[in-house]
């Protein structure tokens, strides 16, 4: 109610010191020296950071957020659009090569989860690179927004129950404990 009275969103709070880091572009590089990727969708993009990153090196990216506040402040308006994960009715079919869902998943709730997973599945050619902590772990447990709070092998079951099969995440990746990746 007091964000309300003084005309503050609650994404507001969250997105407004979240901006363009070295992670974003090392990330970039990393993703595209592995994946070979040409094509990136990215859901959950928030402001943009790592699309940014990625389309500055060469990767045509888009990102999906759902939040209008990160929608209307986002680094480039013109690779992100619009759009809830959870949507049964969005149709990114084939968009990319590689499928990104970065600090997103443990965001929703468990019923919702399904639907998300066979968007980021629906939407990729080849790769998904998924970042979420892992219950047990600062990350997952200081965050008052993470929802669904699992273990590693729950959360690869949830995406290898589609017929993906995990590839062994690069030593040399940034967050490495908390990144799973899936190939169709």
């Amino acid at each position: 109610k007091m964000l309300n009275n003084f005309g503050i969103y609650k994404d507001e709070l969250y997105f407004i010191n979240r901006g363009i880091e070295v992670k974003h572009f090392i990330d970039a590089t990393h993703w595209k020296k592995f994946f070979k990727c040409e094509k990136v969708i990215e859901y959950g993009c928030g402001r943009g950071p790592r699309k940014y990153a990625m389309n500055t090196i060469g990767i045509n990216a888009i990102g999906i957020e759902k939040s209008q506040y990160a929608f209307e402040h986002s680094f480039d308006k013109d690779a992100i659009k619009r759009g809830d994960l959870t949507d049964e009715t969005i149709s990114f079919d084939n968009c990319g090569d590689l499928s990104v869902g970065y600090d997103v998943l443990e965001h929703l709730k468990y019923e919702d989860l399904d639907v998300a997973i066979k968007n980021i599945i629906a939407s990729t050619t080849k790769y998904i690179l998924i970042s979420v902590p892992f219950k047990g772990t600062p990350n997952c447990e200081n965050d008052s927004t993470h929802i669904i709070k699992e273990d590693r092998e729950w959360w690869v079951k949830q995406f290898t129950k589609h017929k993906l099969k995990e590839v062994e995440v690069p030593e040399y990746f940034l967050y490495r404990d908390q990144l799973l990746i899936f190939k169709k």
